[in-house]
């Protein structure tokens, strides 16, 4: 037995741990209840809309501008739809 282990008694009472996942838009999502497992955000910040589409922070805010990624402003802070990402992913050009 490591030092750092539980006693045998209380190894019972240890919370189980939901593995992360990753939504569409490439976020890991952790959650340590069963419910959370189903739920999928809708909302994504800017940086993680332009990992996703594998381009920079200043030309998805020029997306932004132009108007072919949606964005809803909460507080302070910005978040682009999960769903205009995966739209401007589907509609581009080969």
């Amino acid at each position: 037995m490591h030092p750092l282990d539980p006693p045998p008694a209380q190894a019972q009472n240890l919370v189980v741990r939901v593995p992360p996942y990753t939504s569409a838009c490439g976020i890991t999502c952790i959650g340590n209840q069963p419910w959370r497992n189903d739920l999928q955000p809708i909302l994504c910040s800017i940086s993680e809309a332009a990992k996703a589409l594998g381009l920079g922070r200043s030309k998805t805010y020029e997306l932004i501008a132009a108007g072919r990624l949606e964005t809803v402003s909460i507080g302070r802070r910005r978040l682009i739809r999960i769903e205009s990402v995966k739209t401007f992913a589907e509609n581009l050009e080969v």
